[in-house]
């Protein structure tokens, strides 16, 4: 945990999807480190962000950037956008891209070059799974990755019936990068238990 609240402070943005919001209602703060608190960055397709998270209802954290998907203007997410943008948000609208399970997703591509123009230049995507998926398959297209950090716990998540679903690439079709991502002169720091991976991707 010390880790990673270091690792948000050596960035101007920390990016999560809004499954991750939803589901841990997260400070994204780095009260464990010394340093500047990063901007959070909610990837929300829909506007389904609450009111009542803790970025926009506790003083000690940073208000967030929320991204939402081009198509979604109807009166109910134009009042959420209003809603959120009162208690302190900035809540802007992106294009959107087909994924993979045929629906409409918030485009990346669109999301970094806000976030650009909004003065951060760097950003640590933490979670969930969905958008880390998204930035990785993303990056086997462009350059939008300059690092990576793994961390291996010895414990496995999910239990045993999960292995079998991780060890099946996304697509059947040949193992290669874009099937599965390989880090190019990863380098290994072991910290109490775990075991910490960095390396950039070979793409």
């Amino acid at each position: 945990m010390k880790m990673t609240h270091m690792l948000r402070t050596l960035h101007d943005g920390i990016m999560v999807g809004v499954g991750t919001v939803l589901a841990d209602n997260p400070s994204l703060n780095a009260r464990l480190a010394e340093g500047s608190n990063p901007r959070p960055i909610i990837i929300d397709t829909h506007l389904r962000c609450p009111m009542t998270i803790k970025l926009l209802t506790m003083p000690t954290c940073e208000k967030p950037i929320i991204f939402f998907g081009r198509g979604s203007q109807d009166t109910e997410t134009l009042e959420r956008k209003q809603a959120l943008e009162a208690l302190g948000a900035r809540v802007f609208e992106c294009n959107t891209t087909r994924g993979e399970d045929s629906c409409d997703h918030v485009d990346l591509r669109d999301a970094f070059r806000i976030v650009k123009q909004l003065g951060i230049s760097s950003v640590m995507v933490e979670g969930g799974s969905a958008i880390l998926t998204s930035c990785l398959q993303e990056a086997t297209h462009r350059h939008i990755i300059d690092l990576v950090v793994v961390t291996v716990t010895p414990t496995f998540i999910g239990g045993l019936r999960a292995v079998g679903g991780l060890l099946t690439p996304s697509t059947p079709s040949v193992a290669t990068t874009s099937t599965f991502p390989r880090l190019k002169q990863p380098r290994y720091h072991v910290l109490e238990e775990d075991l910490v991976i960095l390396g950039q991707l070979d793409n």
